[in-house]
C-alpha cells in the first residue's frame, strides 16, 4: 500500500489530480501520455494548474517575433 497525495491508496483505489477549472480534456490527456512515456503513472500527479509565469509567455512572443522571416 502506497501513500500518494496524502491519502492511502490501495491496489483497487485510484486517485485522480485536481484539474484547475478551464483547462481542455485534450491538454490532460497529453501531460498523461508524456507522463506514461516517461514511466511516471498519472495516479502521481497531484494537480493540474495554470501555471502563472508571464516571463514564459513574453520570452515565446519574442522568440516568435525573432524567428519570422519577412518575405520580399
Amino acid at each position: 500500500m502506497g501513500i500518494l497525495n496524502g491519502s492511502k491508496a490501495g491496489a483497487t483505489e485510484t486517485l485522480s489530480p485536481s484539474i484547475e477549472k478551464g483547462i481542455a480534456s485534450k491538454t490532460v490527456a497529453a501531460i498523461a501520455a508524456g507522463l506514461a512515456s516517461v514511466g511516471v503513472g498519472f495516479s502521481q500527479v497531484k494537480a493540474i494548474r495554470v501555471a502563472n509565469r508571464p516571463g514564459w509567455t513574453g520570452v515565446a512572443r519574442i522568440e516568435g517575433l525573432t524567428s519570422i522571416k519577412v518575405l520580399k
